[in-house]
């Protein structure tokens, strides 16, 4: 279990110490809006600026190794008091980000699927996390896939009819 530490004995929010707050298990939807607010003014602003220049925005979930599978990101996960051998899944801050985009028109691909249909390969290097070369594979063909994001480039009226 991820240990308390005296930042958050001093009543500073969890999440500003801890990178994969919204990931842990204990913490519930009260506490991601409180998180979320920032980054939900944050995405606003980005979202206006993109369309006083008539730009599609579209948002994508990427999911960590943790997700994904319980032998993803296998040694680097403990580092940040997640247990070996777990898939962990609070849904909440994916539901977030589908309704903040959806009441905003804003395209959406959840990306969590492709990544767990492919799971059974390693994604993400063992000690940082970061996506290895099948992993940006999977990710660009689950962004291909997503008719949201083919619409955000104008891929399906493309005449170079690129292709997931």
């Amino acid at each position: 279990m991820f240990e308390r530490t005296e930042a958050q004995d001093k009543n500073i929010r969890a999440i500003e110490y801890d990178a994969y707050f919204m990931l842990r298990e204990h913490v519930g939807s009260q506490e991601i809006q409180e998180a979320w607010r920032e980054t939900a003014q944050h995405l606003s602003m980005i979202h206006g600026l993109l369309r006083e220049r008539s730009i599609r925005m579209i948002l994508a979930f990427l999911p960590h190794g943790i997700q994904v599978g319980s032998d993803q990101w296998a040694k680097g996960r403990a580092r940040w008091g997640f247990e070996p051998g777990k898939t962990y899944d609070n849904p909440l801050m994916t539901q977030w980000l589908r309704s903040y985009a959806q009441e905003r028109s804003i395209g959406f691909v959840d990306l969590l699927p492709s990544f767990r249909q492919a799971s059974d390969q390693p994604l993400f290097f063992e000690k940082d996390g970061h996506l290895k070369p099948a992993g940006h594979s999977v990710l660009a063909r689950g962004l291909l896939a997503s008719p949201d994001f083919r619409r955000s480039l104008d891929l399906e009226r493309s005449p170079r009819g690129l292709s997931p």
